[in-house]
């Protein structure tokens, strides 16, 4: 699942596994070949930071470039959740 807040040059999403609240984090699957959309963003260059919502911090950061007003990218393997913070270049 995700939630996301935005507007046409930047993006906050919250990625998780719906079974976050039921189970333990270590008990859940890792995450992986998952890839997001994020529609309605100006065309241009944006910087994506994946954060670790335990820790508050930054793990893994990329570049994409959205068009036709859609930025794709794939995200980074994850257990249980993940903050995603997208800004224009």
């Amino acid at each position: 699942r995700c939630i996301a807040l935005q507007n046409g040059t930047m993006a906050d999403l919250w990625v998780f596994n719906r079974r976050i609240i039921f189970q333990p984090m270590e008990e859940l699957d890792v995450e992986e070949n998952a890839r997001v959309q994020v529609s309605d963003l100006r065309d241009g260059n944006y910087r994506i930071e994946f954060w670790n919502t335990y820790e508050g911090k930054r793990y893994h950061q990329i570049r994409a470039r959205s068009g036709d007003e859609k930025l794709v990218f794939n995200l980074p393997k994850f257990r249980g959740d993940l903050a995603i913070k997208v800004r224009r270049e």
